[in-house]
């Protein structure tokens, strides 16, 4: 299976750095990592030698202006000229920290169930600032799941083509929220399949200070 690995990123440029690196030490190979820089506008900073030496055919990366992170996240898919001809897209935020097997067992999972369109996991282990947390049974989700649906951390998302087409073009008027709440409610309506992949060894779930939705969790 082709996994194209995608990313948008906000001002955190070294956090972005250690994600591109998180791409290429995958022990999956057939994958691209494509990466959608965003920025308000105004003087376009010139991160090139932060990543320079890591450009090669597996990483791509693109700038733009900031936007509902939807629309970035989309943007950074539709960069790849064949994005259509890939089997499963894999979220992986720029601040998170994802290990070696991670795309594998995402992929292994999808082969071994053509039925199911959208995978995520609980998370075992967490970065909170300078603490590292562990928490046996895993962070579920943040939340807003709709009706008895059991998605679990957002950043964890995978989807077939069949579940990217079904977000990919969604008018501007229908983007009011997150992303990922938004994608679960469009999933859900069109009756497609979740399942749990067990990735908990896999990530790493980081909370810092410039993390929006979560900085209120930080213990120190």
């Amino acid at each position: 299976m082709k996994a194209l690995i995608f990313t948008c990123s906000y001002n955190r440029p070294h956090m972005l750095r250690q994600c591109m690196l998180n791409a290429k030490n995958q022990s999956y190979d057939s994958y691209v990592h494509t990466v959608n820089i965003v920025s308000d506008g105004g003087e376009d900073q010139n991160f090139l030698p932060l990543y320079n030496d890591l450009l090669d055919d597996k990483l791509i990366v693109n700038k733009g202006n900031n936007n509902f992170i939807h629309f970035n996240n989309m943007i950074a898919i539709k960069s790849i000229p064949n994005y259509e001809d890939y089997d499963v897209f894999i979220k992986m935020d720029d601040d998170d920290v994802y290990k070696k097997d991670y795309v594998k067992n995402i992929v292994e999972l999808f082969q071994a169930n053509p039925d199911v369109d959208i995978v995520s996991t609980r998370i075992k282990h967490q970065l909170n600032g300078n603490l590292m947390l562990t928490n046996e049974n895993g962070y579920d989700n943040l939340g807003g799941n709709p009706n008895s649906s059991t998605y679990h951390m957002p950043m964890t998302f995978a989807f077939n083509k069949k579940a990217f087409d079904c977000i990919a073009n969604t008018p501007p008027n229908e983007v009011n929220w997150n992303d990922d709440l938004m994608w679960r409610y469009k999933w859900e309506d069109a009756g497609l399949k979740h399942m749990a992949v067990d990735n908990r060894e896999q990530i790493i779930w980081h909370i810092h200070g410039k993390n929006i939705s979560t900085s209120s969790f930080l213990r120190q």
